[in-house]
């Protein structure tokens, strides 16, 4: 099946618009391929059907198979040919929104790309080297010579111009100079704090040894503790967590087999380390489609702590207006609706809310 006519792709795609499409596609085409699979197994385990019936059923749930995302029959059709990802609803008659086309970027490893732009530059230095031979031993003329050798300095000069920059690049995310110095200074502060603390239970234990029966000493001594949790809870606390956020960008606890778990703890990321080759694109439709979603997920989250059983949502444009409404309220019997403004087709931060009547 040909796919219509596409709209106008979006080039300038943040990486995070960019991964969602990228999950979406395949989500959509696991659960479709998963399905079919699972069908069609059904049919090869049933021990009262022939060969014959069997295949004769499989071809019928290939014919009949039904959109992933309205069910119609039809099934969704996606291809993934010279970079593009596509799918849409195979439905000919009244085919649904999905609508996705992703045109896949090309990213490479800033360490691969400054190492190949160095072998570049050796590949021209000894170019040039043969050709001020080849001239030396008249294999060449003089006039062949300077055009070669004025062809094969630019290129030198343009690889290595671009070596230079990757390699800073790569040294920037690596080493991060600017990072390693606020490291540093918070380090130091974070061992005075810690310092300090020690001091300060010290002077605790001093407090209560030296005149434990005195009611003076007692309320000194709870005047030590409770200066030691302050320095606590206000300062090591929080230079820690900022210690830890300004070391490591990354850092979790994952599963590392069945019953162990492992910190990884990463300064930095491979995307930090990718260079862009080919820029990355997707359908209009798509990003929309994404924004309304993640829109959607991040109100869910703010208006969940006040709002109950907040179990089923509901989204709809009506013109230029981006509704989300809470359905499941039993307490109050109204619903939360709020109202976003669609700018092009995409809800913008400006929103209003209102409760409405539940409907019966």
């Amino acid at each position: 099946m040909e796919l219509e006519p596409n709209p106008k792709p979006v080039t300038n795609v943040s990486k995070a618009d960019y991964v969602d499409a990228l999950n979406e596609y395949y989500g959509y085409k696991h659960k479709y391929d998963k399905k079919f699979e699972e069908d069609k197994n059904a049919v090869k385990n049933a021990d009262t059907l022939t060969l014959q019936q069997k295949r004769a059923k499989i071809m019928r749930i290939k014919r009949n198979r039904r959109c992933v995302s309205c069910g119609q029959i039809g099934g969704t059709h996606f291809t993934n040919e010279d970079g593009v990802l596509r799918a849409q609803c195979g439905n000919r008659s009244q085919p649904c929104s999905i609508r996705i086309e992703i045109v896949k970027g090309k990213f490479m490893c800033l360490e691969e790309l400054a190492n190949a732009s160095l072998r570049t530059a050796d590949l021209l230095k000894d170019q040039i080297i043969k050709t001020k031979l080849d001239l030396l031993f008249n294999y060449t003329t003089e006039e062949e010579a300077l055009r070669q050798f004025e062809q094969d300095r630019a290129a030198l000069d343009q690889a290595l111009e671009l070596y230079g920059g990757f390699r800073q690049k790569y040294l920037d995310v690596v080493r991060n100079a600017e990072r390693r110095e606020e490291v540093d200074a918070l380090t130091a502060e974070f061992y005075d704090a810690v310092q300090t603390f020690k001091e300060t239970i010290q002077g605790t234990s001093a407090s209560g040894t030296s005149a434990s029966a005195s009611a003076k000493n007692a309320d000194a001594s709870d005047s030590f503790v409770r200066d030691a949790i302050a320095l606590y809870i206000g300062k090591i606390e929080p230079l820690n967590a900022t210690l830890m956020e300004k070391k490591y960008v990354y850092s979790a606890v994952e599963r590392d087999g069945d019953d162990m778990f492992r910190l990884v703890q990463k300064p930095y990321t491979l995307e930090q380390l990718e260079f862009e080759i080919d820029v990355p694109s997707i359908t209009v439709e798509a990003r929309n489609r994404q924004l309304r979603e993640r829109l959607a997920r991040k109100r869910k989250n703010q208006l969940a702590a006040y709002i109950f059983n907040w179990t089923k949502d509901q989204e709809r444009i009506t013109g230029d207006v981006y509704e989300v409404a809470n359905l499941d309220d039993p307490d109050t019997g109204k619903d939360e609706l709020i109202e976003f403004i669609v700018d092009n087709g995409v809800p913008t931060t400006k929103h209003g809310k209102k409760n409405r009547e539940k409907s019966k």
